[in-house]
């Protein structure tokens, strides 16, 4: 049939650029490095009969933790940004807020990313500033601190960091088991 002609010459056609991007990275071409696993995963698919159309990218994250353990480790985030934000503000007196910490969940998921993938580069939209995740969470986890112990916009920086915070020990306890 037409479709299983399609799945095979895109088969042909992902199996030649993983060869290319395998080749060129292993040259030190950091492009080509991180093309390699997207690359093995098209493969993969296409060899299941699937086309190409039908490949989930989805977030790196849930795909190393698995959807279960990435809605555990979001909730774990959010929890600890909430209980970090209301032990802040009991340590200075201040009246206690209503809190979620939905931001903290984010601030983990950042936290893990640096974890998981320290070498893979981002680049900042404001300015343009390509960094390893490694160097780019570290830089946020020092910019929340510095901001929360020193600044006064109202924004929960101690619930980022207890998200982060949160993060940390449930890879860590992920990894002991």
């Amino acid at each position: 049939t037409i479709h299983t002609e399609l799945c095979l010459k895109d088969l042909d056609t992902a199996q030649k650029r993983l060869d290319r991007a395998t080749k060129q990275s292993k040259g030190g071409d950091a492009k080509e490095k991180a093309a390699v696993p997207l690359c093995e995963r098209l493969v993969k698919h296409l060899d299941q009969g699937k086309p190409a159309r039908s490949l989930e990218l989805g977030s790196d994250v849930e795909r190393v933790f698995g959807t279960h353990r990435y809605t555990v480790f979001w909730f774990a985030s959010v929890v600890s940004a909430g209980l970090a934000q209301l032990a802040v503000a009991a340590l200075t007196n201040a009246p206690p807020n209503p809190t979620v910490g939905a931001s903290g969940g984010v601030f983990g998921l950042l936290l893990a990313f640096g974890v998981l993938f320290p070498d893979r580069i981002i680049i900042l939209l404001i300015p343009p500033i390509p960094m390893k995740a490694r160097t780019f969470v570290i830089v946020f986890g020092v910019l929340e601190l510095v901001l929360g112990l020193y600044g006064r916009s109202g924004i929960a920086h101690f619930a980022h960091l207890g998200g982060m915070l949160g993060g940390f020990l449930m890879i860590r306890y992920w990894r002991g088991r």
